[in-house]
């Protein structure tokens, strides 16, 4: 689920979008409840930004049996905080406080895929550093790995590059509108007889990279081989290592999974 919070006067953030994954469990016998679409409400103030965001994570977020914060105690905390921004006036300084104070609300959730999207439109400064324009938060992550743009960027893949790969490979897609970039390993893991293939995926973005013609380290062969030894069988397991991977685009699905099929699957 997305939700998007509008600003109509151009003065707030133009979006601010909190994205986490719904996982339920569907029958033919249970009605599933409607829920409210977040998306309808635009913020023209940071009093409404809170509100909206409060009651978007109170009614949407489906882990509450699962945390240890109390999201009533959020309110009580940060609607003081967030009245007193609009007393401020428009300014960066006042944006990076909106954006840390919804970053500090969410920082201890133990849900590895949320994430907190900001599109201010101008500069952002969080933790002593500077974004332009777009800023994604995921507390799961961000104080621990920030995504890789280069090997070997961190004692995991230099671990794995020289300990126990063969035929080691890699490529990274940059997005050029989100400033994420996207990073694919592959090599081949001995197991006795056995011949397993492995990848690592950062995030999925697969086939957006294997489309882009113009990076430095281009995704598109390594893909290629790697979809190439799974449909010509030439292994005997596939290891697809997702640690750290905070998922992405839809597309990756029929994408990758059709790679071990040679038919339609009806899913």
């Amino acid at each position: 689920m997305k939700t998007f919070i509008r600003n109509s006067t151009g003065r707030l953030a133009k979006y601010i979008a909190i994205s986490f994954v719904l996982v339920g469990f569907f029958s033919c016998e249970r009605e599933i409840p409607q829920r409210e679409l977040l998306s309808n409400y635009e913020a023209n103030n940071y009093s409404e930004v809170f509100t909206v965001f409060w009651n978007g994570m109170n009614s949407n977020y489906l882990f509450w049996d699962q945390e240890s914060i109390s999201w009533d105690s959020m309110y009580l905390a940060y609607k003081p905080k967030f009245d007193s921004l609009d007393k401020r006036g428009f300014s960066d300084t006042t944006q990076n406080l909106c954006f840390q104070y919804l970053a500090d609300m969410t920082k201890d959730l133990k849900d590895g895929q949320y994430a907190l999207q900001f599109w201010p439109g101008g500069d952002v400064y969080f933790e002593n550093k500077l974004y332009k324009s777009y800023i994604s938060f995921i507390p799961k992550l961000f104080r621990t790995q920030r995504t890789r743009e280069a090997l070997p960027d961190t004692l995991f893949d230099y671990v794995i590059n020289n300990n126990y790969l063969s035929e080691f490979d890699y490529g990274v897609y940059r997005n050029f509108n989100t400033g994420e970039a996207f990073q694919i390993i592959t090599g081949r893991v001995t197991k006795g007889q056995k011949d397993v293939l492995y990848t690592s995926l950062n995030m999925f973005a697969i086939k957006a990279g294997y489309e882009y013609d113009y990076a430095t380290r281009p995704p598109r062969p390594v893909i290629t081989n790697l979809f190439n030894d799974i449909r010509n069988s030439r292994c005997d397991a596939v290891i697809i290592d997702l640690r750290n991977n905070r998922g992405g685009n839809m597309e990756d699905i029929n994408f990758l999974v059709g790679q071990f099929t040679s038919k339609p699957v009806l899913f």
